[in-house]
C-alpha cells in the first residue's frame, strides 16, 4: 500500500490479501517524541503478542509487542525515515511444490516517515 498526498489508501488489513499485516493510520503525520500507533494482524484479525523491530534514521533499534487488541506504541527519537517489521513463525507440517515443510515464517514491513 502506499499513499501519495491525498490519496485513498487502505483502511483495513484485509485490503492488502497477506496474512500478516503492520500498518500504522494512513495519512498521519508522525513527528518526533509523539507516540506512534502500530497495528499487527494476522488473516484480517488483530494479533495478540506480535513482535514488532523498530529501526530509526540512526540505526538505533526497539522491540515492541502488541496487546490484546493488537496495538502497539513507540515514539520516535529522531526525524526520518523509520523501518518496521513484524514477523511471526510456527510449526506446521505440510507440502509446498512436492517438498516437505515442518515450519511457517510470515514477515511484514512498513516504512514510516518522521517530521521533526
Amino acid at each position: 500500500m502506499v499513499t501519495v498526498g491525498k490519496g485513498r489508501a487502505a483502511k483495513s488489513a484485509a485490503a492488502t490479501g497477506n496474512e500478516l499485516g503492520v500498518f500504522t493510520d494512513a495519512g498521519t503525520v508522525h513527528k518526533v517524541s509523539k507516540p506512534l500507533t502500530l497495528r499487527g494482524f494476522y488473516k484480517a484479525e488483530p494479533l495478540e503478542k506480535l513482535q514488532i523491530t523498530v529501526t530509526s534514521p540512526t540505526g538505533w533499534s526497539k522491540s515492541v509487542s502488541t496487546d490484546k487488541n493488537g496495538v502497539a506504541d513507540f515514539t520516535p527519537l529522531w526525524p526520518g525515515t523509520y523501518f518496521i517489521e513484524a514477523s511471526r513463525s510456527w510449526k506446521e507440517e505440510g507440502k509446498h511444490h512436492d517438498k516437505d515443510y515442518k515450519a511457517f515464517w510470515r514477515c511484514a514491513t512498513l516504512v514510516v516517515d518522521v517530521a521533526k
